[in-house]
């Protein structure tokens, strides 16, 4: 071994121009494992000779001045390590841990019901001894055993010390009945766990793109479980918490590729996973799944039978970083970009480039602009973003990028993606005319979703739409269905079934897309993706269901807001030589009983962007020169009474300086759902803002015709809003708004 240390030290001194990885590979190739490696690297790197320093006997002892410069330079030194000690003194970790003061062991007990009694006592040595931990330790912690834990099956051990698992351990457990299983224990618990740097009180997360957040949790208890939340998620490497509204949000971005907000509380802080090369859980990437499974390995997962990164992550030679965004410098012979955003990395610019498939038409992201007086109706997401994709059938697609200074093409070849949308207004064709269905006893429902439309009724047992030719296919692709769904009454007793293709029914061959007892469910025979919430009858309600083949993982969305991950989940590999079906699945005996609309099938990975749009942007208005073109998902055109058009806040916006002018649309159908939350957002510019509306809503029905302006001004020039609450009409009022400027 200290040969090998010579021949290492030899080619990190002499060769300056490599590498540590073609070092790690050079080494490897001879048959060493690489972590032996990694670990000399790290000796050379910290300054650390090539052979070890004596260790044998008796340890060194410090003596007069010695002694004294060594507890000097420990003493109330937070973060000075024991090796980093050795170091600076020439003598090993050991010498330095000997010739120190006793250790001060604190030992608690810790799980969801609470903290045990702490046992605090010192110590000599590394680690606990059987006798201290049984005599000591464990006495603590009775009494919280036996008041909340009497009754489960085993306890979890904190990490992998031999006292834990003495046999004294066993006798002590059997004689005061307590249920602890130390061969049930799993093993590998140490390596699931993570080191986690806190950041000041008064500290939120934001996440450079707002799909790096992976779930926000309300009513947990401490910042503690919040990180335990993070812990158990491997794609989770930053999380922020807060003890007023006691909200845990997880980001699967590193807390340096985003920003940190301050505010003036301090009742928030962010927590930040550590990630470097030492780490010993990577030394199992590209291992077998043995060696990551759940419970074994944090930061590795089980893809395609090997220890691979988690989703949106790639491994860099060392660890798995997160994968970048469009124009970042990357690596291009490393799947450094985003491939859920469709991201490939450019070999002639080095940077993150938009891989797009086919041609591609752009609507560019601006604000809803207007002038003053305008009465306009507009409910938006936060989102205000469209995009529209035609299918292509070439092998190489151009993309056309246009910005307000620039044009750039860039051309790329690729597989074709396929583009089919059902919109069921009165038939069952494709809306690109390709995969037209047959229908058998559907019937159709107005309005739609979009308000102007229809839906596609079934009764259960009765419709079909069979999709004869040509065949769908998924095989080895990713894909994304998202449809909107008004289920009938017997959906909590009955599998719903949405979309099926079966070329035979074998494992990985057999897709369907359904609805079991209310819960959302993807399953390719036998891996299920089912939700844990149900969704409810007769209501409108977006579900999108996306499954990434390179990650192999599926995603549930319910409302645009992503509901369910299933990591490590099968690929479809059935042969497109078979007919698929909405609504019916007469060979499985599923069937579907109430309303579906704009049922959409891509072969490529919607971003969470794209499905929070399609399930809330009800109409979007960009008043470019057209008053009437929705450039939302539903295309829902509104009509324009005495507007024109002027420059706007982004490029232009409509001038509303007569007397009638307004923006109206009519059936929108999303608004009118009850119970649900709703935005506007636009800007303007208004002449005056004195008893001014800005958006009035209007509702007739047989027997009742209702109004309300939801936002306008004051007779003081103040914004105010207003909401239909039972009987009552609530209002909230704002600042007083200046004319002739841009408000947003």
């Amino acid at each position: 071994m200290a040969d090998l240390h010579k021949r290492v030290y030899s080619m990190l001194g002499q060769n300056n121009n490599l590498k540590n990885n073609d070092i790690v590979k050079h080494f490897v190739q001879e048959g060493f494992k690489r972590r032996t490696i990694y670990d000399i690297i790290k000796r050379y790197e910290i300054g650390l000779p090539a052979e070890d320093l004596p260790n044998s006997g008796r340890p060194t002892s410090f003596k007069g001045k010695s002694l004294k410069r060594l507890q000097n330079a420990a003493t109330n030194r937070i973060g000075v390590s024991q090796r980093s000690l050795g170091k600076k003194f020439g003598v090993t970790q050991s010498n330095i841990h000997y010739n120190l003061n006793k250790l001060v062991l604190v030992w608690l007990g810790l799980s969801a019901k609470g903290i045990s009694i702490p046992y605090i006592d010192g110590t000599k040595g590394l680690a606990i001894t059987a006798d201290i931990y049984i005599n000591k330790c464990l006495s603590k912690r009775r009494s919280f055993i036996e008041e909340h834990h009497a009754g489960d099956e085993y306890i979890f051990w904190p990490n992998l010390a031999s006292s834990h698992y003495a046999h004294k351990n066993s006798t002590m457990a059997s004689s005061t009945k307590h249920q602890i299983r130390t061969k049930r224990t799993p093993l590998h618990s140490q390596t699931f766990q993570s080191r986690i740097r806190l950041t000041a009180f008064g500290t939120a997360f934001q996440p450079r793109n707002p799909i790096e957040l992976l779930s926000s949790s309300s009513k947990i208890q401490s910042l503690f479980r919040c990180a335990m939340q993070c812990n158990q998620n491997r794609q989770c490497r930053t999380f922020d918490y807060d003890y007023l509204s006691l909200i845990c949000r997880l980001f699967e971005g590193e807390l340096s590729t985003g920003s940190i907000l301050y505010n003036d509380t301090l009742s928030s802080r962010i927590g930040a996973i550590f990630y470097d090369a030492t780490i010993q859980s990577y030394s199992s990437y590209g291992q077998p799944c043995q060696q990551c499974g759940m419970g074994v390995n944090r930061y590795l997962q089980c893809i395609n039978n090997t220890c691979q990164c988690p989703p949106n992550t790639f491994w860099d030679g060392q660890i798995c970083l997160n994968q970048l965004y469009n124009g970042s410098n990357c690596n291009y012979s490393l799947p450094s970009c985003r491939q859920d955003l469709n991201l490939y990395c450019s070999n002639q610019t080095s940077k993150c480039t938009v891989l797009e498939i086919g041609v591609i038409s752009t609507v560019a992201m601006t604000s809803v602009q207007s002038s003053s007086l305008m009465t306009t109706y507009t409910a938006s997401s936060q989102s205000q973003t469209s995009t529209h994709t035609a299918t292509s059938q070439s092998q190489t697609s151009t993309h056309t990028a246009t910005s307000q200074s620039k044009t750039s093409i860039t051309t790329v070849t690729s597989s074709p993606v396929t583009s089919i949308f059902w919109a069921f207004d009165n038939n069952v064709n494709d809306l690109y005319n390709v995969y037209n269905g047959v229908p058998t006893s559907v019937t159709y429902y107005s309005p739609g979703i979009n308000g102007y439309g229809t839906a596609a009724q079934f009764s259960y047992s009765i419709s079909s739409i069979n999709i004869p030719s040509p065949y769908i296919n998924l095989q080895n692709r990713s894909y994304t269905f998202d449809c909107w769904v008004n289920p009938g009454t017997t959906i909590y007793s009955n599998d719903y079934l949405i979309f099926f293709v079966c070329p035979v029914q074998q494992n990985d061959k057999c897709m369907q897309v359904l609805i079991r007892y209310g819960k959302p469910m993807l399953t390719i025979w036998y891996g299920d993706c089912l939700s844990s919430n149900n969704i409810t009858v007769s209501v409108w309600t977006h579900l999108a269901f996306v499954f990434d083949y390179h990650a192999s993982q599926a995603t549930l969305y319910v409302n645009g807001v992503v509901d369910t991950v299933c990591t490590s989940y099968p690929s479809f590999q059935g042969t497109p030589n078979i007919a698929s079906w909405i609504g019916c699945a007469s060979a499985v005996s599923m069937y579907y009983a109430g309303l579906i609309d704009q049922l959409s099938l891509v072969t490529r990975v919607k971003t969470g962007l794209e499905i929070l749009d399609a399930a809330t942007l009800v109409l979007y208005y960009s008043f470019d020169n057209n008053v009437s073109a929705d450039s939302g998902p539903n295309l829902i055109n509104g009509t324009g009474i005495n507007v024109a058009f002027a420059s706007g806040r982004i490029n232009q916006a409509v001038m509303l300086n007569t007397t009638p002018a307004y923006v109206t649309a009519s059936n929108l159908v999303l608004f009118s759902l009850l119970n649900q939350p709703y935005s506007f957002s636009f800007w303007i510019n208004a002449y005056s803002t004195i008893n001014a509306t800005l958006v009035h809503a209007w509702k007739s029905t047989l027997n009742n015709n209702s109004c309300l302006p939801i936002l306008g001004f004051t007779s003081l020039g103040s914004i105010v809003a207003q909401k239909r609450n039972s009987t009552t009409i609530v209002s909230i009022g704002g600042p007083v708004i200046s004319p002739h400027t841009w408000v947003h």
